[in-house]
């Protein structure tokens, strides 16, 4: 149920999105080449590459002999924001929700999908936490792999790469009515809102 998604975002738009049913070393380089592609058609350079490193750990050496910019990226990893988030994956998803909320675009049905499937809450720690993808394998009948590229490119490594829309906001002052809302609500796991 697995497949290997590229996600190409250049500022605030998603420009293109390629999946495979292929999961292997050779498929993910060859997404990131036709990926790279797109860039030079449009005029810009690809800035960095981020790459889920529960698959693509061959992908990643590879991809740097290549001379691509790579982040390895664990989601279950700590957050560099671990104040306010559990995990990578949490804060990567809501740094998307900022991104869709300042006005960023996508056009992409099954993208939209596994964002809408997508549900968080409060831990004991305050902290905010996505519910297990597991869950949301079930709730969509697959895995979420669209939206788990389209988070990656996120990561707090890209925002130094030109990614303007939080520069000189602090991350959680967007967030403050709705966590003090949250936290009235105990552990009740709430959907996400990217409209």
């Amino acid at each position: 149920g697995d497949y290997t998604v590229g996600v190409l975002r250049i500022g605030k738009r998603v420009v293109r999105i390629i999946r495979s049913e292929k999961t292997d070393t050779g498929q993910q380089v060859d997404i990131v080449r036709k990926l790279a592609d797109t860039c030079k058609e449009l005029g810009v350079r690809l800035d960095c590459v981020c790459v889920d490193t529960a698959y693509g750990g061959g992908a990643v050496d590879l991809l740097r002999q290549l001379g691509y910019n790579v982040f390895e990226v664990g989601f279950g990893e700590k957050a560099f924001d671990d104040v306010h988030y559990f995990n990578e994956r949490a804060e990567m998803y809501f740094t998307a929700l900022e991104w869709c909320k300042q006005g960023g675009s996508f056009s992409d049905e099954e993208l939209e999908a596994d964002l809408s499937a997508q549900r968080y809450m409060l831990d004991d720690g305050g902290k905010f936490r996505l519910i297990p993808k597991e869950l949301i394998k079930k709730l969509l009948g697959r895995s979420p792999d669209t939206s788990d590229a389209f988070a990656l490119t996120f990561h707090h490594g890209v925002l130094g790469y030109g990614v303007d829309f939080m520069k000189k906001k602090a991350l959680d002052d967007p967030l403050a009515k709705a966590r003090h809302h949250w936290q009235k609500l105990e552990k009740t796991a709430h959907k996400f809102s990217f409209g």
